[in-house]
């Protein structure tokens, strides 16, 4: 059996396990941004895992996203991949109902680009189903639906890590944002038309956001507008 321990800044550390560890690099590895041509060290591996989400995890902590979220609230994450930040919420708030939205089809030959209209997909839900039996939640909380497949309507944050407005565009979900009253949190990505701006004059709101670590190299650096080295934000709308 594989862990990893995602270290929250108010729950102490909450530990996920999976069986097939190829297929975790395969497909979540892709997810998180871990690529590597080969894996020679699998405690190395998932320590390296763990750090990068415990530190996405945090993030979201850190602007009060999970502090208002009980065992009956209902989330959706859009472009949820393996569902890792959905399962580890699971067990923070002892509950809640997921709507998990992603294909799963594994396409990495498609992912040509940072941003796309048309971004490729690179999930399995067997992998999902890996993490979330050993690791002891509930597999009817969370329902798993294909993009365009109508929500619930009580849902009360939407969410996405690195996927919608970090790949693609606002429109993709624009009507979701402005037909409900849900809270937001979105990792939004640098753009010229600063969709962090936008979904503040849809909401009449201002954002709380803090601005992701500048880097020193990026595969895509060329499309990217960074900011001080920062390709995005966290951002989130109460």
């Amino acid at each position: 059996m594989n862990s990893i321990k995602i270290q929250t800044l108010n729950r102490g550390v909450i530990e996920l396990n999976f069986s097939n560890f190829h297929d975790f690099v395969w497909v979540a590895g892709h997810q998180i941004g871990i690529l590597r041509g080969y894996v020679d060290d699998t405690e190395e591996y998932l320590d390296s895992v763990s750090k990068v989400l415990s530190k996405r995890f945090q993030e979201k902590e850190s602007l009060g996203a999970f502090d208002n979220l009980t065992d009956e609230s209902v989330i959706v994450d859009v472009g949820s991949g393996v569902g890792i930040i959905d399962i580890v919420l699971c067990k923070y708030i002892d509950g809640g109902k997921f709507v998990l939205v992603d294909e799963s089809i594994i396409d990495h030959n498609h992912v040509v680009s940072h941003w796309s209209d048309r971004h490729g997909f690179y999930n399995d839900w067997d992998v999902f189903r890996d993490i979330a039996t050993h690791s002891n939640v509930n597999l009817s909380n969370f329902d798993l639906v294909s993009p365009g497949s109508a929500w619930r309507d009580d849902v009360d944050l939407i969410m996405s890590n690195h996927s919608y407005l970090w790949h693609y565009p606002l429109e993709v979900y624009i009507d979701e944002i402005k037909n409900r009253k849900s809270a937001l949190l979105f990792d939004i990505l640098n753009r010229p038309e600063n969709n962090m701006q936008r979904i503040n004059e849809i909401r009449n709101q201002e954002c709380e956001y803090i601005s992701m670590d500048p880097f020193k190299f990026h595969w895509f650096s060329k499309e990217l507008l960074l900011e001080n080295n920062s390709a995005g934000k966290i951002c989130y709308w109460r």
